[in-house]
């Protein structure tokens, strides 16, 4: 099962988190890299055309299988889009 969460206090080096925890106490929400997602979603395309399950590609990638059935549906939505304007 793909974990999508960290400790702070495991990950940062101890001067950041003391900082850190002392500015702000709650969830701390960090984006992804844009170039990291790109190439994710250009990833799960591909496995996906080559009939890798979807729970493989989920696997494999560290997201969810929900996030897996979200950038199909997605493309398959700007496919259809850009047929109907063809």
């Amino acid at each position: 099962m793909f974990k999508n969460y960290a400790n702070a206090k495991d990950i940062l080096p101890e001067e950041l988190f003391n900082r850190l925890k002392a500015e702000y106490t709650g969830l701390l929400y960090v984006p992804s890299n844009p170039g990291r997602v790109s190439a994710n979603v250009r990833l799960v395309l591909s496995m996906v055309r080559e009939g890798t399950p979807r729970a493989k590609i989920a696997a494999t990638l560290g997201i969810s299988p929900r996030r897996v059935n979200q950038i199909v549906a997605k493309q398959r939505q700007e496919e259809a889009e850009q047929l109907a304007t063809d």
